[in-house]
């Protein structure tokens, strides 16, 4: 059987915006384009309490129409196995699953102004800030924090 992908030309770039914005927020980026037999991350990353952070980065989400986090269970059982691999070496290591989307900010489904949700549905945390690249590019990027857990 035949697998095929679709290719997505803005990822890489959806990928070091959302790499940037979690190195903003104190979270040391281990990894980028994480992938195994069985699963992949966007981003591996670790906190500064030692959680490793395995987020998924979603481009083109449209926040008028969606209210919780644009992940499937699929891709979070996938986030878990790449998070799990890659930290196999530590043992007990503490997992946190999150999703990023970015958007460009010059689209109409980008706010103006980022806004701060705390306790989204099912208690999930989501954040939106405005990045801007070193290139001078602005872009919203919506964090939902913990959108899921995995224990080593």
């Amino acid at each position: 059987m035949l697998i095929t992908r679709t290719y997505h030309p803005h990822a890489p770039r959806n990928r070091q915006v959302a790499a940037l914005f979690l190195t903003d927020r104190n979270l040391a980026v281990r990894a980028t384009g994480v992938r195994y037999p069985g699963g992949e991350a966007d981003i591996i990353a670790e906190d500064t309490d030692g959680t490793v952070v395995a987020a998924c980065v979603v481009g083109g989400w449209r926040r008028t129409t969606a209210s919780s986090a644009p992940v499937t269970r699929g891709r979070l059982k996938l986030l878990a196995t790449a998070a799990k691999r890659f930290t196999a070496h530590r043992s007990r290591a503490v997992i946190r699953l999150d999703a990023l989307t970015v958007t460009p900010a010059d689209t109409g489904d980008a706010g103006a102004c980022p806004r701060h949700h705390p306790g989204d549905d099912h208690g999930r945390h989501r954040r939106e800030e405005i990045v801007e690249t070193p290139g001078g590019q602005r872009f919203v990027v919506t964090w939902f924090k913990g959108v899921g857990r995995a224990r080593n």
